[in-house]
Order: structure tokens, then C-alpha cells, then sequence
């Protein structure tokens, strides 16, 4: 960070010299600068742990520290204007921001902006990286582990004791440059320029078969580019937009390929090497247009519509990289080598889609008292790629398997039809009624069609200027026309036959009955208090699912009460409560289809998320001011397993910590004005997390049939300590 200080202030002042120097409207001034404001300070941070979780989304090293800098300029009697902020100036999650124009003419706004994502840190990993996306074993070491006769334990966990440590994570770097033109004229034209490049590593799952899996750390190197142009047009009782975008995205690493731990040479049974197919790269591009439009006094039309095309053609990966492994044409009968693109049925992906979407609505008052609202809405994605048949697959590089696959183009669309009426009987209250109509047309899924009509009733009333209520229900029911389990078949040249229960439902599309209900009152007292509070239910219930997802209820209340007495006091208490049911059921199965209830089992979900806030904010004295934020955050699950009496599982007890998260966070900032244009301030932070879930329970590198990254991700307690100058000038 501080080589990277000097290059991003230098930077910033050979921009910001030559924008001013740019020519104004005509009034040849000067821009005359100003820093208001630029803070200077440090940072001393202490972590008890090497958790990622502390520095997630966040860059709170120690050292130095500038959180924040302006710098603007402007003609006495001019029209021309230039802003440069900048904040958290050189950390991971820095944002830079430059504006200039002259007010009635021009404007351009330049951002970039860091984001950085930890995963974990302290990882162990076996394999050296000897290419952007290629992970190695040394040849000696790979033979000594498939020759080894100890325990996986034994073998590997002396070798990860004198591996490299990596941390895992993902810095995006996003660029974005917007001109606008003619800002105050009747018509207005918008040039938009974005990039991002985002590098690093996260967790990837790779196999060599079912009994043994091997994480390893997926390379990443993104490239997206957009540009967009739109013009605008603004009447005294229309207005309208249109423009075209388009999108690039293109992955640096097309495959990422590992060894084998256990193998050193491929055999017809087994590979030396792992491939993954990573992310493609694809375009897009598409039209729009935007409109609204004033009918008479009481009347009002607007709209909208797009059409894009999204396209992919990456080239495909033979069916194996092991040329050991030896194919059959399913028409013929003959083999070929399964390792050879030439022997796939086409050689590039050729995907392409078309999305359409329309919306238009129309709204009006046709009584004194009364309003109506329409407005029709319709989405379809259009999967135009062709169907490709494959002769077989194969599975982990090992074997051929002779069942041949075709692809699934989905395509769906969307309707929804919604009416509202309205009633204001008085300035106190306010009626709405609303009808929606959904419907869905889907192709290569259970269902082909479904439809939900949801009814809905709102209510506002303003009992005086301390109190306001607001209430609603809604209620709806989902249809179907059928349900095909005989879809899971569509990736299938010949029908294998179902193995999938015939009465699960996938939840997307059963038939669903749901109730939602909402209220929030928001009361000022006594001058100087406030108070809101709301609470919210969501009832599903799935009547026939008989395996799958049968009912899912969440209910949520939450409050804040504020106290002003004034300008040197503000504080506030804030709460939010959820709680959530849900309920499903399966079968277990073998290599065959079980119908005997004896093997069925039940999840009984009940997830608690609570978070409990305080503010404060002080001015003790003219000269000195305190600002205090308090919070705990608290997540609570459990899982509990039922079966029937005389079941023939095991039993499957319950799971206590189901994802069991703490974190309480207090935030200390106290300033002191040493001038009117010097501030000293201090800041503290402290945090204490916690996690104890089932997922993390045990984990270590080495596991059964599996080697891990393991990266730290844990608890952590942190205490961050900073101390800044604040200059204006």
C-alpha cells in the first residue's frame, strides 16, 4: 500500500491539472481549487485469528490511512465546475470519483472503484502453480503417494506441513466513464463506458471419482467491458428514452487442469489429470426504448421495451484428457479416441438466446374519490441453440459410458396482468385493491404452463401528523396443468426411465397456496421521539407435495425509536426479528426407485435471524463531537430429522448448529475541532465473531476420500485503533 500512495496522488493531480485546464463556456476564468475535506491518518490493527471473515469486504490493515479526500473547483462567475473525492485512498477498497461540466452544456463523470472478497486465508495446498491456470504435483512426490500403503492421514499431512500457505479471494477493479450531453436542453444524449478486471482465486470442487475429491483453488481472470448510448427527450407532457448496450465478457483461463495425487500416468480405469471447463466467454448486446406520455388531465401511459441477443461459442472440451479412454459411436458401433476434439459432434458451444421484454401501464382517476392503474408486463427468453446429441460421457476420466446425451435448451416466458383500484375517501385514508394475473410458459420442465391469480388489499391511514398506520394482505394460488416427472428424460437421446419419485415436486412449480400479511405504524411524540415499527408473515404451503418442499413460513417484526431533543443529541435503538419454518419431505432411494413409506424421512428447518442496534451522536462541547454505533447480530438454526416408527434408516437424529453465527460490533468516533479548518479525530472498532456450524465442524485438509484447502474462515476478535487530521483548505 505504500508504494501504491504516491502513484494514485500523482496520478489524481496530473487529472485533475489537465481537466482544469479544459476550456469553460465561453467566460476564459480560471478554476479556482479548494480541499474540503483531506484526512490523514493511520491505522493499528490487531486480529486474534487469520479469519477472512474480518477483512471480507474490507481492507483495515495497519498503517497509513486517508479515508477521505476532496477536491473541487469552480469559476467565480463561470459555469464550469470539477469534484475529485476519493476514499479509503490505496486500500483494496478504494473508490475514486471525478465530475466535470459546465452546468447547461456538458458533464463527465469518471468512477473506479475496488472491491476485494476473501474467501479464507492460511490455506494448505499440496500443488505448485506452474501456469496460470495448471496445478502440479512434483513427479516424485505423486508416485511416492499412489505407491503409499499408509492411511490417508499419514500420507498426506507430512507433505501439507511443508506446503505454501495461499489465501483465497477476489480483487475487482471496475472502471466507469459517462459523458452527458445538453444536460438542461430539451433533448439529452448519454455515452457509457464500464470495465472491470477481476483476478484472484476461490474454492473449486474437482474429482477423480466418487470416493475422492480434491479441492483446489479456481484461477480467476475476468475481462468485462460495456459501452451503452441513449438518447433522451423530455416535451412539457412527454418524455422518452432509447439507446443500445453492449457487453463483453472474456475469461483469461479457459480450462484449469491438476493432477492427480494418487495417479502419476493415466490408465483406461483412472486419469493422471483433473480438467475443469471454466467460465465461457460471451456477448451481448440489445435495444430499448422508454416512454411516458400525459392523457388529458387525469390520465397517464408509459411503457418500455427491450430486445438483446446473448450469445456464446466457446470452444468445447473432448469428452476426456485421458487418451486411454476409448469411445463408441452410438449409430456405428465403432471407437474412436475419446481425448480428440475432432471426435465431439461440433467443435464451439454455438448458444445463443433471445429475451424480449415489454411492459406497459396505464393509470387515471375516474371519480373524485376513486383511481385505476392497469399494467401488462411480458418476458420470454427465447434459448435459440440448436439440440446436440453426444455418443456417451464419461465420468472423472475413467471409463466410457455408452448412454447417449442430448442438450436441453430451456426456454421460458413470463405474463403478468395486474389491475389496482384505489379509494381515498378523505385525506386521512387511502384504499387499494389489486388483481395480479402470472402466468409461465416453460419448455423442457415438469410443467408447461402454470398459473397464480394473487388478490391484494392496502390501507393508509393518517390519523394526525404525529401517527400514520399502513396494513396489507395478499393471498394466492398457484396452478399447474400437469406435472411430467417424465421431464428429467429431456437430456436423455432414448428414455431411461424414471427414478425420480413420481409424486416430488420441485418447489419452483408445485402448486402453492400463499398468504402474506404487513403493517407498519410510524409515531412522533413528545417533540423530540419517534417511533416505527412493522411486522410482516409470509405463509406457503405446497398441499400437493408429497415429497419436496411442503410449507415455508417466515414472520419478522422490527422497530426503531429514535430521540432528538436537539441539534447537539441524536440517538436511536433499532431491532429486527425473523423467523422462519420450514417443512419437507423425502424418500431415501437406492440404485432402485424405493415406494415403501418405511424409508421415509422429515427436515423440520427453523432458522432465527436477530440483529439489535444502538446510535449516538453528541456534541458535548462547540468543539468536540462523539459519534457511537453498537450492534449484535445473531443467527440461530436448527435441523431435526423424524422418520416413521418401524423406519428402516438409521436414525438421523438432528443438527443443533445449523449455521450458528454471533457478531457483535462497536464503533467509537470522537473529533475535535482545533480550527475551522482542522479536525483531530480517533476511531476505534472492535469486533467479536463467531460461527459454529456442522459445515465447519471437523474440517480439516485431510478427510476421508477427500483433500481439502481448509482456508481459515472462522472465528476472529479484532480491535482497530485509527487517529486522523482533518484539513480544509
Amino acid at each position: 500500500m505504500s508504494h501504491a500512495l504516491p502513484v494514485v496522488l500523482r496520478r489524481a493531480g496530473i487529472l485533475l491539472a489537465l481537466v482544469g485546464a479544459l476550456p469553460s463556456a465561453g467566460s476564459g476564468q480560471d478554476l479556482e481549487f479548494h480541499v474540503a475535506p483531506l484526512t490523514v491518518g493511520f491505522l493499528e490493527t490487531d486480529v486474534d485469528s487469520e479469519s477472512a471473515r474480518f477483512e471480507e469486504y474490507r481492507d483495515l490493515g495497519s498503517g497509513l490511512w486517508i479515508p477521505s479526500l476532496r477536491i473541487f473547483g469552480d469559476e467565480d462567475e463561470g459555469d464550469r465546475y470539477l469534484r475529485f473525492d476519493a476514499t479509503d485512498v490505496a486500500r483494496d477498497h478504494a473508490r475514486y470519483q471525478l465530475a466535470y461540466g459546465v452546468w447547461g452544456r456538458y458533464r463527465i463523470n469518471a468512477d473506479y472503484n475496488k472491491i476485494q472478497h476473501r474467501f479464507g486465508n492460511d490455506a494448505r495446498f499440496l500443488f505448485n502453480r506452474t501456469g496460470p491456470a495448471r496445478y502440479e504435483i512434483p513427479d516424485p512426490v505423486q508416485e511416492m503417494i499412489e505407491n503409499s500403503d499408509l492411511s490417508a492421514s499419514e500420507t498426506y499431512e507430512p507433505l501439507l506441513a511443508a506446503s505454501d500457505r495461499i489465501n483465497l479471494g477476489l480483487q475487482r477493479n471496475r472502471s466507469r466513464v459517462g459523458l452527458e450531453l445538453g444536460t438542461f436542453g430539451s433533448t439529452t444524449w448519454k455515452l457509457d463506458y464500464t470495465h472491470e478486471d477481476r483476478t484472484g482465486t476461490r474454492p473449486l470442487s474437482g474429482s477423480f471419482g466418487f470416493g475422492f475429491l480434491t479441492e483446489i483453488p479456481e484461477p480467476i481472470d475476468y475481462d468485462t467491458t460495456a459501452a451503452s448510448i441513449q438518447g433522451e427527450w423530455q416535451g412539457s407532457t412527454s418524455g422518452l428514452q432509447f439507446g443500445y448496450r453492449y457487453s463483453q465478457f472474456e475469461n483469461g483461463n479457459d480450462v484449469v487442469i491438476w493432477d492427480n495425487p494418487t495417479r502419476l500416468v493415466d490408465a483406461p480405469n483412472g486419469g493422471a489429470l483433473g480438467l475443469f471447463d471454466l467460465a465461457p466467454d460471451n456477448e451481448s448486446s440489445s435495444v430499448f426504448v422508454r416512454g411516458r406520455t400525459q392523457l388529458g388531465e387525469r390520465w397517464r401511459i408509459q411503457g418500455s421495451g427491450s430486445y438483446s441477443d446473448m450469445t456464446q461459442d466457446d470452444s468445447l472440451q473432448p469428452y476426456t484428457i485421458n487418451p486411454l479412454v476409448i469411445g463408441i459411436d452410438a449409430h456405428t458401433g465403432a471407437s474412436f479416441d475419446a481425448s480428440n476434439r475432432s471426435n465431439l459432434p461440433q467443435d464451439t458451444a454455438d448458444q445463443k438466446v433471445a429475451v424480449l421484454n415489454l411492459v406497459l401501464g396505464v393509470d387515471g382517476q375516474v371519480a373524485e374519490d376513486w383511481s385505476v392503474g392497469m399494467d401488462y408486463r411480458h418476458y420470454d427468453y427465447d434459448n435459440q441453440s440448436d439440440r446436440v446429441e453426444f455418443d456417451g460421457y464419461i465420468r472423472f476420466h475413467a471409463g466410457w459410458s455408452g448412454t447417449p446425451r442430448i442438450t436441453v435448451p430451456y426456454s421460458y416466458g413470463k405474463d403478468r396482468l395486474g389491475l389496482e383500484l384505489a379509494w381515498t375517501p378523505s385525506e386521512a385514508h387511502r384504499f387499494e385493491l389489486t388483481y395480479d394475473l402470472e402466468e409461465w410458459d416453460r419448455e423442457f420442465r415438469e410443467t408447461e404452463r402454470t398459473d397464480e391469480d394473487i388478490i391484494g388489499l392496502q390501507w393508509t391511514g393518517r390519523f394526525s401528523s404525529h401517527l400514520t398506520v399502513r396494513a396489507g394482505f395478499e393471498t394466492s394460488d398457484r396452478t399447474h396443468d400437469g406435472y411430467e416427472v417424465e421431464a428429467q428424460e429431456a437430456s436423455f437421446v432414448e428414455p431411461e426411465g424414471i427414478n425420480n419419485q413420481p409424486t416430488l415436486r420441485k418447489f419452483t412449480q408445485a402448486n402453492r397456496e400463499t398468504e402474506r400479511f404487513w403493517s407498519r405504524a410510524e409515531l412522533f411524540f413528545a417533540e423530540a421521539w419517534n417511533l416505527n415499527i412493522g411486522v410482516a408473515a409470509v405463509n406457503e404451503d405446497y398441499p400437493e407435495s408429497e415429497f419436496g418442499l411442503v410449507s415455508d413460513d417466515i414472520t419478522e417484526v422490527d422497530f426503531e425509536v429514535g430521540y432528538t431533543p436537539g441539534e447537539t443529541l441524536s440517538l436511536f435503538v433499532f431491532g429486527h426479528f425473523s423467523d422462519r419454518d420450514s417443512f419437507q419431505r423425502a424418500r431415501q432411494s437406492g440404485s432402485q426407485l424405493s415406494t415403501n413409506p418405511l424409508d421415509d424421512w422429515e427436515l423440520a428447518l427453523d432458522e432465527a435471524n436477530d440483529t439489535l442496534g444502538f446510535g449516538l451522536t453528541a456534541v458535548p462541547h462547540e468543539s468536540w463531537k462523539l459519534a457511537v454505533d453498537a450492534r449484535y447480530a445473531k443467527s440461530d438454526g436448527a435441523a431435526n430429522f423424524s422418520q416413521p416408527v418401524g423406519s428402516n434408516l438409521d436414525p438421523l437424529g438432528g443438527i443443533d448448529n445449523y449455521e450458528d453465527i454471533e457478531l457483535l460490533s462497536v464503533d467509537v468516533r470522537l473529533d475535535f475541532e482545533v480550527s475551522e479548518h482542522s479536525t483531530l479525530g480517533l476511531w476505534y472498532l472492535y469486533e467479536d465473531f463467531t460461527i459454529d456450524s456442522f459445515i465447519l465442524q471437523g474440517l480439516t485438509n485431510v478427510l476421508p476420500s477427500s483433500l481439502l484447502l481448509a482456508a481459515e474462515n472462522g472465528d476472529y476478535q479484532a480491535n482497530v485503533l485509527g487517529a486522523g487530521w482533518r484539513i480544509s483548505l
